[in-house]
């Protein structure tokens, strides 16, 4: 898809970047920041200057309030993580503690890596089969993952872990909706947990959480949003009773059970 923007719209838009005569077309993990992006992150990084005064500031709960508005969940679902990966991890592990051998993992072909890794490595510890759903050459990913779902009806499937839009051409937008409606279906063998990786749509795609019934919903900072590396996880507290802690190192667990995660086991 394309948009043709007027001269005058184009040439104010530019100039929120300090991109001179280049067209910058790469807008994933290095994407331009914008000039008052910068100017923000020059600030942040001057305040480590006085590091005894970090965290008095809030930020962290504006930035979990401020999340939980563009995707409709409070901020207490709101968790802050270091990277896409850890936070597609975290559901994960939290849903190998219902799963059996054979049970299957859903994904889409060709989709992101740190939404496919966790859930290879679950199939090397738990015995899960790993199934992508084939490439939709007219676009209709949802279609598609309705119709793979419809031929695992007798199967127990774990976890549908989708993103809204194919990192790789933008294909979708997927229908969480459709999705988590079949998935939270009575009468399939088991519940299917919906997670998902908004990091290519938030932003540019309206999304409720709420309304579609996600179970898990991570979003990194750096990418349509063109902000620092925020990493943001939304989940339903209900389906995380416990599990075991990712980080391996005691600051980044201090700031977990700062943000709730002392529901932990094994935290120390």
């Amino acid at each position: 898809r394309t948009m043709a923007l007027p001269a005058e719209e184009l040439a104010a838009f530019r100039a929120q970047f300090d991109l001179g005569e280049h067209v910058y077309l790469a807008c994933a993990s290095r994407a331009p920041l914008l000039r008052d992006t910068l100017e923000v992150g020059v600030e942040a990084t001057r305040r480590k200057q006085r590091p005894w005064q970090l965290g008095a500031d809030g930020v962290e709960s504006r930035v979990r309030k401020l999340f939980g508005q563009v995707v409709n969940c409070s901020p207490q679902e709101v968790a802050i993580c270091p990277s896409t990966s850890f936070s597609i991890t975290i559901a994960a592990k939290t849903i190998a503690a219902g799963v059996q051998a054979d049970d299957v993992v859903l994904l889409l072909e060709d989709q992101m890596s740190s939404n496919v890794y966790p859930w290879t490595t679950l199939r090397e510890t738990h015995g899960v089969e790993v199934v992508a759903v084939p490439y939709a050459k007219d676009g209709d990913w949802t279609g598609a993952i309705l119709a793979e779902l419809g031929r695992l009806v007798t199967r127990r499937v774990a976890a549908v872990a989708i993103p809204i839009v194919l990192w790789t051409d933008g294909s979708g937008p997927i229908d969480l909706t459709a999705v988590t409606a079949v998935c939270h279906a009575q009468g399939r063998p088991m519940r299917t947990a919906v997670v998902v990786d908004g990091t290519q749509s938030v932003g540019a795609v309206p999304t409720d959480v709420k309304a579609a019934g996600v179970d898990f919903f991570g979003r990194l900072g750096a990418q349509v949003a063109a902000r620092p590396l925020w990493l943001l996880l939304a989940l339903r507290w209900s389906r995380v009773p416990q599990y075991p802690p990712v980080p391996a190192h005691s600051p980044r667990r201090a700031l977990l059970r700062t943000h709730g995660f002392c529901r932990c086991r094994g935290a120390v």
